[in-house]
């Protein structure tokens, strides 16, 4: 399957507009990460979704109205987090819209194949809100899509929405491999007003990551510093094909400062058949991390000089582990792992095109 890749400033409704995640004019921005535990549910027509859906409502409503009273640069939740009903009423005006230049990225639950053609009728038609989507999907069963929500420079709202690519392999998720329906354009983030974008951003659903082309993907961003989500519903997080793929991108030497957020559920999270015995145990690990090529943090590129440094050992990593963050450094990149304690983690991250401080970023814990 050939994937498309779209930059967003290439879409006319786009024109002009800005957001801090690709800014070159601020040091860093501020990113509101949801990383609470939950209990979901598989159906074949429909795909994922909170099995106590009141409660995943509230929680959402909570973990906006925060991205918005604090007026976080990014907000992310993992993987099939947000019912699809935030996102209407969202377009309705009924639950608070994105400030200027600011960046939802929201993993949404899944869509009936049925209810998916409707609402691109539907939101096609719509006058006051610019609406993008792929073009093209592969259509089985449902549709596990996520949301870009942003303002435009002419005040619209903009919903784009991007659909998974692919199935995971895990056992589990054989009925994923036959409902699936298959999106065929993944959307870059890459909107700096009337400047071109040196910092992009870009999202993989969950297992997007073992059906691209990691080449082509990697060649999106050559000379850029693109910051890669990756949001996930996936109690593996660690899965070798996970970490080849994060190395794969972080030993290509063409991206400048490349950075790479994942987005999970928390510890304890559980996907169960719906109308069957529930047997899931729940995640043991989260893996929710921030990585950074070294480069973003350190001019010394060898591990032993790095960690000779007192500065970086006294102010960055005590700091960083007081709020909630444990350090890991490997030949290429540094691992920042959120504590499993962190149900929503609110954080300052250093954009990869100005770096010239080795503190990193801080954590903070609020709860919904």
């Amino acid at each position: 399957m050939s994937i498309k890749y779209t930059f967003l400033s290439e879409k006319p409704g786009l024109k002009g507009t800005k957001l801090q995640v690709c800014s070159d004019e601020n040091m860093s921005v501020s990113i509101l990460q949801y990383k609470m535990q939950g209990q979901l549910l598989y159906s074949h027509e429909r795909g994922m979704y909170s099995e106590d859906r009141s409660r995943q409502m509230q929680q959402i409503k909570e973990f906006i109205k925060i991205a918005d009273e604090r007026s976080m640069d990014l907000a992310v939740t993992p993987e099939a987090s947000v019912p699809l009903e935030i996102i209407k009423e969202i377009i309705e005006g009924r639950i608070q819209r994105p400030e200027a230049e600011k960046l939802w990225c929201l993993g949404t639950e899944g869509i009936y194949k049925e209810e998916y053609k409707e609402l691109i009728a539907e939101w096609s038609k719509k006058q006051d809100i610019v609406f993008i989507y792929p073009q093209k999907v592969v259509m089985s069963k449902h549709i596990n899509p996520m949301f870009y929500i942003f303002q435009t420079a002419e005040h619209q709202l903009a919903v784009v929405l991007q659909a998974k690519t692919g199935a995971m392999k895990d056992d589990f998720f054989q009925h994923e491999q036959a409902d699936l329906s298959r999106g065929e354009e993944i959307f870059i983030v890459d909107l700096n007003g009337d400047k071109a974008a040196q910092n992009v951003l870009v999202t993989l659903i969950c297992a997007d990551v073992l059906n691209v082309n990691i080449a082509q993907f990697c060649s999106n961003f050559h000379g850029k510093s693109p910051v890669i989500l990756n949001i996930q519903m996936n109690p593996k997080p660690y899965h070798g094909k996970f970490i080849e793929f994060r190395e794969n991108i972080f030993n290509d030497n063409a991206l400048h400062m490349a950075q790479m957020i994942v987005a999970n559920w928390g510890r304890g999270t559980t996907i169960d058949l719906e109308g069957e015995r529930k047997t899931s145990r729940g995640y043991s690990d989260s893996g929710s991390t921030v990585y950074f090529s070294i480069g973003n943090n350190h001019w010394q590129m060898r591990r032993k000089r790095i960690l000779e440094n007192p500065d970086f050992i006294r102010e960055g990593l005590g700091e960083a582990q007081k709020s909630g963050l444990e350090y890991f450094l490997a030949d290429q990149y540094e691992v920042w792992k959120m504590q499993e304690q962190i149900e929503v983690a609110y954080y300052e991250k250093k954009i990869g095109y100005r770096v010239n401080s080795e503190r990193d970023m801080t954590v903070r814990q609020y709860y919904p």
